[in-house]
């Protein structure tokens, strides 16, 4: 599913965006208006969804369809803008497992909607460690005292 493509113009106008496909026919319902922050007036969440967006379509159409990864852009931008999270992602058999289990229309690419569902678990992954290793050092601290 994709949000229909959006105006680079605010709306006051605003209502709740069409999550149809872009090949559907359009629904007569508004589209909901937006536009990028200008970055200096941008909050720490509308950069980190700006970087998000801009991430995706940095690696995204390097070849074929340019609104969806395939498995070769998805190597590159797993090793090169998550390597610190996932570590060595060159084991093909690791990539094939990871495009397997975000590819969800199994169209052997990964649109956009997939690869936010990929950094969603790892950042829910990365928290939950943190939060565990944070309780872990408190209580070490806890018993040193």
């Amino acid at each position: 599913m994709y949000l229909r493509r959006c105006s680079p113009h605010l709306s006051h106008q605003s209502t709740l965006p069409s999550l149809s496909a872009p090949d559907e026919q359009p629904s007569t319902s508004p589209l909901l208006r937006m536009s990028f922050p200008n970055s200096e007036n941008a909050s720490t969440l509308e950069s980190a969804m700006q970087l998000m967006i801009q991430t995706f379509h940095k690696y995204s159409g390097n070849e074929g369809d340019k609104y969806t990864l395939s498995k070769a852009e998805l190597k590159e931008m797993l090793t090169t803008e998550l390597g610190n999270y996932l570590g060595n992602v060159q084991d093909k058999e690791a990539v094939e497992k990871v495009m397997a289990d975000l590819d969800s229309n199994n169209d052997g690419e990964v649109d956009f909607t997939e690869f936010i569902i990929l950094v969603g678990a790892l950042t829910v992954a990365c928290n939950d460690f943190f939060q565990d290793y944070n309780e872990k050092q408190e209580k070490k601290q806890q018993k040193n005292k």
